[in-house]
């Protein structure tokens, strides 16, 4: 027979449990529906103005979170094709702009921080298209 013990513990004042995966460290993860106006830098500035005054994104500039969801759209609707600068990149950048293309519209997750380098610059490059 196993024996078990039961003890209280004192959690910190606004101690909460969480019910679901979120990033809690600064800011808060939000995904968003892929919308054809994401296409539009100036829908997409005004997306991340909204969404890190709304507490998303805090360790990332409103340029980097624009820049993000634009890409997401790009990629999403007209394939990793549509950016020609992706030919003469580092394969890294090609294969995370290819990568974000086969993924359709399913969606932009954004958590608090920046993607790795490769994703950045996958975002970048779709910015000028």
């Amino acid at each position: 027979m196993k024996k078990t013990r039961e003890e209280s513990i004192l959690l910190p004042v606004g101690y909460e449990v969480l019910d679901k995966m979120e990033e809690i460290e600064g800011g808060r993860a939000i995904t968003l529906q892929t919308r054809r106006d994401y296409l539009n830098k100036d829908v997409c500035l005004a997306k991340a103005k909204y969404l890190k005054q709304d507490g998303y994104c805090l360790n990332m500039t409103r340029t980097e979170v624009a820049q993000e969801i634009h890409a997401h759209a790009v990629y999403g609707y007209y394939g990793a094709a549509a950016v020609p600068a992706l030919a003469t990149v580092n394969p890294m950048v090609a294969t995370a702009a290819a990568y974000i293309a086969s993924k359709g519209l399913d969606g932009i997750s954004l958590g608090d921080n920046k993607d790795e380098w490769y994703r950045v610059e996958a975002y970048k490059l779709a910015w000028n298209v």
